[in-house]
C-alpha cells in the first residue's frame, strides 16, 4: 500500500474542491456584472401582485421540440417590453394589456404581436405607438388595475385588452382580487401573496441570477422533457376544483404562475367554479366600461381563442363523446358576451383561427401559445378591424 500516496490525496481533494469554488464564483461576479440577465423578469407588487421588472433582461429559449432557438428578452425602463416610451408621445399611443400572449417573450421582439400591429396599423394609413403592457401570467383583473392605476402616466390614447380564453378565467379565481358574495355580487377585495411567492420574485435572490442555478435548471428541463406526460381533461378539472375552494378558504395567494385550461366552464358550465369564473369576470368588464368612460378612451376587448378549442388535431382535446355538454367556442363566446353587454366594443378571433388551419397558429409540443405566424395574423385583423373607425 502507497501511504505516502494516500495521504496525499485530502490535500489535494481540498485544493481541487477550492479551485471549483473560486471558478464559480468568478464565473457569477463575471455573470453578474458584465451579463444582468434573470432568470425571472418580474417583481412582486402590493396592488396586483406583479409587474415587469424595469430594465430587466433573461434570455428565452425554446424546447428542442420547438427548434430550441433562443433570443433576448429586454424590459424597458418604464417596465414594458419593447423600447423606451417616447415622452410626449409623437403619434396616438395604443396601450396592449394581457398576459403572455401579449408579453410574447416566446417570440423575437420584431414579430411579437405588439410589434406586428403597429405595422399593419402602418399598412392602413394609421401611425401609432404601440405600447406592450403584456405580463406573463396575468388575469384581465390585473390589467384593469394597473391601467387604472397608469393611465394617466401612460398619455395613452386607446387601449387593448387581450383576453387569453383558455386560462384567464382561472386567473381570476387564483388571483383573488375579486371576491363574489354569497348573492352572487362581486366586489374587489384585498388579497395577499404567500410570503415564499413573494420571495420567489426578488430580483437578488441567488437563483433568479445564478449562471449555476440557470444551467443546472435547463438541464433538468431537457429530462423532465422525456418524462412529461399530457394532462388529460381530468386533470384539469381537478385544478379547477383545488382552486375554487382556496379561493373561497381565504385571500392568501400561493399560485401566480401555473395555469391551465378552463375546463370546468368548457365542458360543465353549470358547475360552481364556472359560474363564479363568469360572474366575476363580467365584473371585471363592466368596471373596465366605466373607466374607458370616464377616461373617455377607445377600448377594445379582444378574445384569444384556445389551441385546444380551434384545432382539430392539437395535442389535447376534448372528446365529446365523454362531455357532451362541450362547445368549441363557449370560452370564447362567453367573454365576448360579457364585453358586449358591458357596452365594450370587442373582437373575438376565434372565427378567424377555425377558419383556416389553425395548428399553423400555435405552437406544438407544451406549448399552447400562439406561434409568430398567429401573432402576424391576429396582428392583421386587429390592425384592420382598428382601422375601420
Amino acid at each position: 500500500m502507497n501511504l505516502r500516496g494516500g495521504r496525499g490525496l485530502g490535500p489535494r481533494l481540498l485544493l481541487a474542491v477550492g479551485a471549483l469554488v473560486v471558478v464559480l464564483a468568478m464565473g457569477e461576479f463575471v455573470l453578474r456584472r458584465f451579463f444582468p440577465y434573470h432568470a425571472r423578469v418580474v417583481s412582486a407588487h402590493p396592488r396586483y401582485h406583479l409587474v415587469l421588472r424595469p430594465s430587466a433582461q433573461k434570455v428565452f429559449r425554446h424546447r428542442e421540440a420547438n427548434g430550441g432557438a433562443s433570443h433576448m428578452v429586454r424590459i424597458n425602463r418604464h417596465g414594458f417590453r419593447g423600447d423606451d416610451l417616447v415622452e410626449p408621445p409623437r403619434h396616438p399611443r395604443l396601450v396592449v394589456f394581457g398576459d403572455s400572449f401579449i408579453h410574447g417573450e416566446f417570440s423575437p421582439r420584431p414579430l411579437t404581436f405588439c410589434e406586428r400591429l403597429e405595422d399593419h396599423l402602418e399598412d392602413h394609413g394609421r401611425t401609432h405607438e404601440v405600447v406592450n403592457a403584456g405580463v406573463a401570467s396575468y388575469g384581465p383583473d390585473q390589467a384593469l388595475l394597473r391601467m387604472e392605476e397608469e393611465w394617466e402616466e401612460l398619455q395613452a390614447d386607446a387601449a387593448i385588452l387581450a383576453i387569453y380564453a383558455g386560462n384567464d378565467y382561472g386567473d381570476l379565481i387564483r388571483n383573488k382580487l375579486f371576491r363574489q358574495a354569497a348573492d352572487g355580487s362581486v366586489h374587489r377585495a384585498a388579497a395577499e401573496l404567500v410570503p415564499w411567492l413573494r420571495w420567489s420574485m426578488n430580483p437578488n435572490r441567488w437563483r433568479n441570477r445564478s449562471l449555476l442555478y440557470r444551467s443546472v435548471q435547463a438541464w433538468r428541463e431537457g429530462a423532465g422533457e422525456q418524462t412529461f406526460q399530457l394532462p388529460t381533461m381530468n386533470d384539469f378539472l381537478d385544478s379547477c376544483e383545488q382552486e375554487y375552494d382556496s379561493y373561497l378558504a381565504d385571500n392568501v395567494v400561493t399560485n401566480l404562475f401555473r395555469d391551465h385550461y378552463d375546463a370546468d366552464l368548457a365542458i360543465q358550465p353549470e358547475c360552481d367554479s364556472a359560474r363564479a369564473k363568469v360572474a366575476i369576470l363580467g365584473q371585471v368588464l363592466q368596471e373596465l366600461a366605466q373607466f374607458s368612460s370616464q377616461a373617455d378612451l377607445r377600448v377594445l376587448v379582444l378574445v384569444i381563442p384556445s389551441a385546444i378549442d380551434v384545432c382539430d388535431d392539437y395535442e389535447i382535446q376534448v372528446d365529446p363523446t365523454l362531455c357532451p355538454d362541450y362547445q368549441r367556442d363557449r370560452l370564447t363566446r362567453t367573454a365576448t358576451e360579457l364585453a358586449l353587454a358591458a357596452g365594450l366594443e370587442v373582437l373575438d378571433l376565434f372565427a378567424e383561427f377555425r377558419s383556416g388551419d389553425p395548428c399553423q397558429l400555435y405552437f406544438p409540443e407544451r406549448d399552447n401559445h400562439w406561434n409568430d405566424a398567429g401573432q402576424d395574423f391576429a396582428a392583421q385583423i386587429v390592425a384592420a378591424h382598428w382601422a375601420k373607425r
